[in-house]
């Protein structure tokens, strides 16, 4: 999202093309879901808080003030990098973890 909206994409185009683009049914039809409310003319988190337990607070509060101030792509930089630093954290914790009960066996 981050590149298509950076690029100029409009919002409708860039949820339609990722959503195209995933392999994961579920995931696809979150996004054509979110993409019928943009088109009926919702902001993107609105249409996003119909899906609360697909999103946590933060990401609704922090897409709602990418909205309110232009800077949607660069909220999605934001949260991709947060994930991305929370999915590294979780990969060291369970290689520990892994180490430890290798290594008491």
């Amino acid at each position: 999202m981050q590149h298509l909206l950076s690029a100029g994409v409009s919002l409708a185009r860039a949820l339609t093309s990722v959503a195209e683009e995933t392999p994961h049914p579920e995931f696809r039809a979150l996004l054509k879901s979110l993409l019928r409310a943009v088109q009926s003319g919702a902001p993107l988190h609105e249409a996003m808080r119909a899906h609360q337990s697909s999103f946590p607070e933060m990401v609704l509060n922090l897409v709602q003030a990418g909205e309110a101030t232009g800077a949607l792509p660069a909220t999605f930089a934001e949260l991709r990098s947060f994930v991305e630093r929370e999915i590294g954290r979780a990969s060291r914790r369970e290689s520990v973890e892994t180490c430890v009960v290798v290594g008491s066996l």
